[in-house]
């Protein structure tokens, strides 16, 4: 038996892990963009190929970005189209195009707040999961949707935004660093009457205009300066920054032992401090682990029991994107032992199982894996083309044929089908008692006894079918055993109650 692993050549290079992040706006140096930069900064580091595509791209950290190694484009450019890359890490609903560019490619959504533009990606089993940046917004998301948000923190650069103590001044400096949105209009407007009040603040305020102080007389002790890559010596002059939301901007001023205000959507604010284990939770380098061991998470075990045939074996396992699968050969035995050996060393909650002569596609996986039924079937074709079946059905003398009609279907085919591993050892796997012949037929009626739910998803497998040596010279032994077992009294019990 053997845990199968991808080996590169000795005469060859290691391809590079390539990460494709797609967005919606990259030209800004706050919020989103900041965290996308430093990230793809920390995978470039590591030798990984990060590439950023996006709606809007530009500005000052585009030029970070071009100088970290990070290589950019506009959504609508054809050459990273050409390419193929390891996963997808999409931010805002603008980029789910890239799902359909990139069918193949394992995906995940990253929501970075709790606004309509960050809504979830959803009903695309492409999307392997949910992150977010904050407890709140993971909340708010999963309240309106039935999906599991994980939050990886915000990363922060320790280096840039270190400790920094004030000068004495006779003013009380008050730094709010933003895009100057309608998000952000009562906060400005909150902090423009504080400094109306109090000459003795100073009010600078730091971003682009998008229109949240037209027409907005501006007092003496208030600035409004563009944004900059230089935010570093705005934060020194500060005594204090202004934000909406526990976000990067309060992270940075944090870092510099800066006091912090957050202020509410109708412009009401509270000081608030460093939680603990703050500099461990935003480290980028933690941060870049903990998506890698998410994209390097293993979803579900594949058991191939394996015979004689070496090369459609071969031609399988180049089909099966391994990356997030125990892929399991198990040899030496009939299938039913095979099959049982190879589920004992399963390390995940899912079993596929799967033939030897099989062409599989990332897409049938994803969907068997997220479907939450106990077992789950997939429509086979020869390599011709021809509808091979969907799975198995009775006939008018209760012997099992294949079938192709949803209507009738009973349950799957073994030669390809997920099941949960706690089910799997309930039902004591596949008996032994049968030889290449039946056994799967035994398992399912077993599992519809227990009262399981069967299910078929969309996508298909092709299937070379009936290749291995020897495969029908038992067939007539397995059905002895098998009608001996269920007899048409028990079998038509079972047809009236699923059909």
């Amino acid at each position: 038996m053997l845990v199968f692993e991808k080996r590169t050549p000795f005469n060859t290079t290691k391809a590079k892990f390539k990460i494709l992040i797609g967005c919606l706006n990259f030209s800004n140096l706050t919020g989103m963009p900041m965290y996308l930069y430093r990230l793809g900064k920390e995978f470039v580091s590591r030798g990984i190929d990060i590439t950023i595509v996006s709606k809007k791209i530009g500005g000052h950290i585009l030029n970070l970005a071009t100088k970290a190694g990070i290589r950019c484009f506009q959504i609508d450019e054809d050459e990273y189209k050409k390419e193929k890359f390891d996963v997808l890490l999409l931010n805002e609903t603008e980029s789910e195009v890239l799902l359909d560019h990139f069918p193949s490619t394992p995906a995940w959504n990253y929501i970075h707040s709790a606004s309509e533009i960050d809504r979830p990606i959803t009903y695309r089993p492409q999307i392997r999961g949910y992150f977010c940046p904050r407890k709140q917004v993971k909340d708010f998301w999963e309240e309106r949707y039935d999906y599991d948000v994980e939050v990886i923190p915000i990363p922060v650069d320790f280096q840039k935004f270190r400790k920094y103590k004030n000068k004495k001044h006779n003013t009380y400096n008050i730094l709010a660093p933003c895009t100057q949105d309608t998000l952000r209009k009562p906060m400005l407007l909150s902090l423009i009457k504080l400094a109306r009040e109090d000459r003795k603040i100073r009010l600078r305020i730091v971003g682009r205009d998008h229109g949240a102080l037209n027409n907005i007389n501006l007092p003496f002790n208030v600035e409004v300066l563009a944004q900059t890559s230089k935010i570093v010596d705005h934060f020194k002059w500060a005594d204090e920054v202004a934000g909406i939301f526990i976000g990067t901007v309060t992270l940075e001023a944090w870092a510099m032992g800066k006091k912090t205000s957050i202020y509410d959507e109708k412009g009401r604010h509270t000081i608030i401090k460093p939680y603990k284990d703050f500099k461990k939770l935003h480290n980028v380098k933690n941060i870049a682990d903990l998506f890698l061991q998410k994209f390097n998470e293993k979803w579900a075990d594949i058991i191939i029991p394996h015979h004689d045939q070496a090369d459609l074996l071969a031609q399988t396992l180049k089909t099966i994107p391994i990356r997030n699968y125990n892929v399991i050969i198990s040899r030496g035995g009939t299938f039913s032992e095979n099959c049982n050996k190879g589920s004992r060393v399963a390390k995940t909650e899912k079993l596929i199982f799967a033939n030897d002569d099989l062409v599989i596609n990332p897409q049938v996986l994803w969907q068997m894996i997220v479907c939450e039924e106990d077992i789950v079937g997939v429509q086979q074709y020869f390599p011709d083309g021809e509808t091979l079946c969907l799975g198995v059905t009775f006939n008018e003398n209760w012997h099992y044929v294949l079938t192709n009609n949803i209507k009738d279907v009973l349950y799957p085919s073994g030669a390809f089908f997920a099941i949960k591993k706690k089910l799997f050892r309930k039902l004591r796997g596949f008996s032994e008692k049968y030889i290449n012949g039946a056994e799967d037929q035994d398992l399912f009626l077993r599992a519809l006894e227990n009262g399981c739910s069967i299910a078929f998803v969309k996508e298909s497998v092709i299937h070379y079918c009936s290749q291995s040596e020897g495969r029908f010279d038992h067939i007539q032994e397995d059905d002895r055993i098998f009608f001996k077992k269920w007899s048409k009294k028990k079998l038509k019990l079972l047809f009236s109650k699923y059909k």
